[in-house]
């Protein structure tokens, strides 16, 4: 019975990292699709040789960014750089490293045009952001430009509460830094994983961990299950989820 009940609550890890994955995909997907509209790229292309911008150049690019996030229930905004980092969208100047670390625009750089997960929204810590570098198709896939994709929290949190793991379980969203994205709880989680813990006490009763490792983003899916639970077998009851992010170098 208990062999079988760790082994429900690893397969209940396994399929929400799916869905995880799933979810990343989409902003990846979707991010993508638009650094390579030839909208984007003409632009992009153009500012490369020394163009500028113009008021039909700025009508055409909000178009087209309002019509992809229209098609998003995660991203929240699209922001799009020049590549010496000047702001294009939304219509300043703003400087790119006044929005992410330096950092970050390096490692978008070394990947290439795939997207790099940096972490939470300094400006607000309800969204979270990402970065792409845009490459130029028609100029030999060089660096025209940086994509920043902000996406919110509570994407990535469970909408319906799953009903296999049994009663008084959490899951959680953690990044990078081990900062939680969706709630935690009250529970210090991040000392207890970064102790090496697979067993905690969290209000006097005793829990095991269960982690699962995306090959895809690296993050970890970890489950707090009540200990009881192996002895008594499984119960229905409400749950939540935990990522974890490694940090990138």
């Amino acid at each position: 019975m208990r062999n079988n009940a760790e082994k429900q609550i690893q397969q209940t890890a396994v399929e929400a990292n799916g869905r995880m994955e799933s979810l990343y995909r989409q902003v990846d997907t979707l991010s993508n699709q638009l650094a390579t509209t030839g909208t984007v790229q003409n632009l992009l292309l153009d500012l490369s040789n020394g163009g500028s911008m113009d008021s039909a150049k700025r009508q055409s690019l909000l178009s087209v960014i309002n019509n992809f996030l229209a098609y998003s229930d995660g991203i929240s905004s699209f922001e799009l750089y020049s590549k010496k980092g000047k702001r294009i969208y939304p219509f300043n100047e703003k400087e790119i490293t006044s929005r992410i670390p330096e950092r970050w625009v390096e490692q978008a750089e070394k990947e290439k045009g795939r997207l790099v997960w940096v972490g939470k929204d300094p400006s607000n810590k309800n969204y979270s952001l990402a970065i792409r570098r845009i490459s130029l198709m028609d100029h030999w896939f060089s660096s025209g430009g940086y994509l920043i994709v902000r996406i919110s929290n509570s994407y990535f949190q469970v909408k319906e509460n799953s009903t296999n793991i049994g009663e008084n379980s959490y899951m959680m969203l953690l990044d990078r830094d081990l900062t939680p994205i969706t709630s935690d709880y009250g529970i210090n989680i991040q000392t207890m994983l970064l102790d090496g813990n697979t067993r905690v006490t969290i209000n006097k009763q005793n829990y095991m961990i269960v982690k699962e490792t995306s090959s895809l983003t690296g993050w970890t899916l970890v489950i707090l299950k009540p200990m009881s639970f192996l002895m008594e077998g499984v119960s229905v009851m409400r749950t939540s989820i935990l990522f974890l992010e490694p940090s990138v170098f």
